[in-house]
C-alpha cells in the first residue's frame, strides 16, 4: 500500500512540487512550511510533537524512491488532492468576490429605484406648479381685461391695484419655485444616468 503522507502545517499531501524536510524527532513537513513555522513561532518546537528543535537540525530535502508508474495509471492521489484543495480555495475566493459584487449591484439598483421615485415626484411637482402658473396667468389676464372693460386706469387708486400686485407677486414666486423644481429634476436625471452606468 502506498504511503499517503501530508504536511501537518499546511495539510497538503506531499507531492513532487515542494521539497520535503524532516527534523530530528522524525516528523516530516514541507521545507517552506517548516521555515515559516520557525519564523512565526515564539519557541522553536516541532509542530507535531512540540519537542524543542533547532533550525540547524533540519534535513532540508528528503528524497523518495518512487516506483515507476504504469502507463495506464492515473496521477498520484496526493497531487490530485492538493490540486483539488487549491481549486476549492480558488473557487471559494471567486464565489466570495461574486457575492460582494452582487451585493454592490443590489445596492446600486436600490439607489437607482430611489432616484427614479425622487425624479417622478419632482416631475409631478413641476407639472402641478406649471398648471398653477398657467391658471394664475389666465386669472391675471381676465382681471386685466375686466379692469380695462370698466375703464379703470392703471394710475387709479391703490385699492384697485393692490390685489393685482399681490397676484403678480404670488405668480412670480410660483414661477421661481417651478424653475427651481425643473433644475432639481434635471440634476436628478443626470444623477440617475450616472447610476445606470
Amino acid at each position: 500500500m502506498p504511503i499517503r503522507a501530508y504536511c501537518t502545517i499546511c495539510s497538503d499531501f506531499f507531492d513532487h512540487s515542494k521539497d520535503v524536510a524532516a527534523i530530528y524527532c522524525g516528523h516530516t513537513f514541507h521545507y517552506a512550511c517548516l521555515l515559516q513555522w520557525f519564523q512565526s513561532a515564539p519557541t522553536k518546537t516541532c509542530p507535531q510533537c512540540r519537542k524543542q528543535v533547532s533550525s540547524r537540525h533540519i534535513i532540508n530535502k528528503l528524497f523518495f524512491d518512487i516506483a515507476p508508474e504504469d502507463e495506464g495509471s492515473a496521477a498520484d492521489p496526493e497531487s490530485l488532492q492538493n490540486e483539488l484543495d487549491r481549486m476549492k480555495a480558488a473557487f471559494s475566493e471567486k464565489e466570495r468576490g461574486w457575492r460582494e459584487k452582487q451585493k454592490a449591484a443590489d445596492n446600486l439598483r436600490e439607489t437607482i429605484e430611489k432616484q427614479r421615485a425622487d425624479l417622478e415626484r419632482v416631475r409631478r411637482e413641476i407639472g402641478e406648479k406649471e398648471m398653477l402658473c398657467t391658471t394664475l396667468r389666465v386669472s391675471l389676464c381676465l382681471s386685466v381685461c375686466v379692469f380695462q372693460q370698466h375703464g379703470y386706469a392703471c394710475s387709479g387708486s391703490n385699492s384697485i391695484l393692490l390685489p393685482i400686485q399681490k397676484q403678480m407677486q404670488y405668480l412670480e414666486s410660483q414661477h421661481r419655485e417651478s424653475e427651481a423644481a425643473k433644475e432639481e429634476a434635471k440634476r436628478l436625471r443626470v444623477k440617475m444616468k450616472t447610476y445606470e452606468r
